[in-house]
């Protein structure tokens, strides 16, 4: 960010003021580095060697990628490779609830309430203990993004022997 003047007299000073502390490198200076997490207003006040101020809004805007994704096949052969189907995504994002459907519209598999990328979570392939033949399948994800908002996704994957 940089404040920037013009017809000023003198040195001009200049004082930064954030809605909340630990988002600016420095809060009196012209040039301070911004981190903030989400989008934020910065009021910037200047003020010359005659006395002469004004102020001014800044906005940065935070855009942070919504990412959820299901992978379209895997390979439950017991190789432990690419053998369970799991949500992948951004950290931070909750899934609420995956379910796969074989192509008759049966549920074959349902779980939620756990981070993307858990390790722990996933598809086996099987279902009522027996596994599945290769076939496609199609899944509903329902996650919980960071910033508060849920999203519904749907496609399929196609298990593969």
């Amino acid at each position: 960010m940089t404040g920037a003047v013009s017809n000023a007299q003198g040195e001009v000073e200049f004082v930064w003021n954030a809605p909340y502390e630990g988002t600016l490198s420095c809060n009196e200076c012209p040039n301070p580095i911004a981190t903030p997490q989400y989008t934020i207003d910065y009021e910037l006040y200047a003020i010359d060697e005659n006395g002469c101020d004004d102020t001014d809004l800044l906005r940065v805007i935070v855009e942070k990628p919504k990412l959820a994704v299901v992978p379209t096949g895997f390979t439950p052969n017991g190789d432990n490779m690419n053998d369970i189907l799991r949500v992948h995504g951004r950290p931070g994002t909750q899934v609420i609830l995956f379910q796969l459907f074989d192509r008759w519209g049966e549920l074959v598999y349902e779980d939620g309430g756990f981070p993307v990328n858990d390790e722990n979570r996933g598809w086996d392939g099987q279902f009522r203990g027996q596994m599945m033949n290769p076939d496609v399948f199609v899944w509903v994800l329902t996650v919980l993004h960071e910033d508060g908002t849920e999203e519904t996704l749907r496609g399929q994957t196609t298990l593969i022997r």
